[in-house]
């Protein structure tokens, strides 16, 4: 089998913004040339109230491809590390983005283990050109009337700006490595009690991933100044908890998604914690995209590439050490210029949608031709 007579069938289950990447990887690669390209739109019941509350509705984040009618490839995207079992045991292979290395393999034996890889990181993939695989996913899905008027809107790509929507080609630029430095850390809270009641571990998991926010805010507040951007954004669950560390006033803008990224891409420096479900965030996806040097709090996560600690990101267990990690960013050029290079180039290669996919299709052609 080759990639030039590739034939991919997509099957779609949900139209969640989590897949959208994997749909406009597809998308690309058609337009392309190098894959032919059809779309199955199954509507079902998505939810399975026999599991926990933070997965009952883990299906909506899947989707599934099927190469040359033989080879059939599963897409995790959920931020949590677990597997969907049912969906396991039928495809060949199963791309999970939260790929925790360690609880998978203190789960499965190796044969299973083989079957599973890891994805790669999340992050919002809007095609530039119009897409009617896109348009009959967003009519054809369970939103209701304004959500579906809102992807007419979308698809015209007439009202971008209006509706603050940002797409591909406004996201990608080679970084300005020359930039005065700023530290940029806009983020929310988790409400610990959040009307789907979660398990007493999933809250304690939401407490502690806003104290960390928490006090890293606080203690890049006090080292930087105005040089930090940075803050909770409002909620009624952050205004209760966190008055002192909301967004100031001037940064209330931030809150619309062009507003954020441009503010993002003047500042070189980009902080951020662990996910859900101890996942990579998409704040992540969004500084390779713009070619930020990362301080993220250590990841557990594995995904394809070198993607490494000093080289694409600065870790961190503690508030102190994130912003140790700063000052050294902010006061070295030379090792800022070098990671913000090297997160573009691999955002290329193994985040941009259309290589995130072909990758995994290169490694099932891998896969399937060893067996041969």
């Amino acid at each position: 089998m080759s990639l030039s007579n590739l034939d991919c069938k997509l099957i779609v289950f949900s139209n969640r913004p989590h897949l959208l990447q994997i749909y406009t990887g597809l998308y690309l690669l058609k337009k392309s040339g190098l894959i032919s390209l059809k779309q199955q739109i199954i509507q079902k019941n998505l939810i399975n109230e026999n599991l926990p509350v933070h997965i009952k509705d883990a299906k909506a984040y899947h989707c599934q491809v099927v190469l040359n009618d033989q080879i059939s490839l599963y897409y995790d995207l959920h931020d949590s590390w677990e597997i969907d079992e049912e969906a396991l045991k039928k495809c060949d292979l199963y791309f999970k983005r939260s790929f925790d290395e360690k609880a998978l393999c203190g789960k499965y034996d190796n044969t299973v283990l083989k079957k599973i890889k890891p994805l790669g990181i999340n992050f919002w993939a809007v095609p530039d050109h119009f897409s009617l695989f896109k348009l009959k996913r967003d009519l054809l899905s369970k939103d209701d009337f304004k959500r579906k008027f809102y992807h007419l809107l979308v698809a015209s790509g007439v009202f971008d700006s209006q509706l603050q929507l940002t797409r591909i080609s406004d996201l990608e630029t080679i970084p300005d490595t020359d930039q005065e430095p700023k530290i940029f850390f806009i983020t929310r809270t988790w409400d610990p009690h959040p009307k789907n009641k979660y398990s007493e571990k999933k809250e304690k998991e939401r407490k502690e991933i806003n104290e960390k926010r928490a006090e890293c805010i606080r203690l890049l507040q006090k080292e930087f100044g105005e040089k930090f951007v940075g803050g909770f954004s409002h909620s009624e669950y952050a205004r209760q908890t966190y008055k002192d560390l909301l967004l100031p006033e001037n940064l209330l803008s931030v809150t619309k998604r062009r507003e954020y990224m441009k503010i993002m891409e003047s500042c070189p420096i980009g902080i951020s914690t662990r996910g859900w479900h101890e996942c990579i965030p998409w704040r992540i996806g969004e500084y390779l995209i713009k070619g930020r040097a990362i301080i993220t709090e250590r990841i557990e996560h594995k995904v394809p590439g070198n993607f490494t600690e000093n080289k694409n990101y600065l870790a961190y267990d503690t508030p102190e050490e994130c912003l140790k990690h700063a000052k050294d960013l902010f006061n070295d050029h030379e090792k800022r210029k070098k990671m913000m290079l090297d997160n573009f180039r691999y955002y290329y290669d193994y985040v941009k949608a259309e290589n995130l996919v072909l990758n995994s299709l290169l490694t099932a052609l891998e896969t399937f031709e060893s067996r041969t």
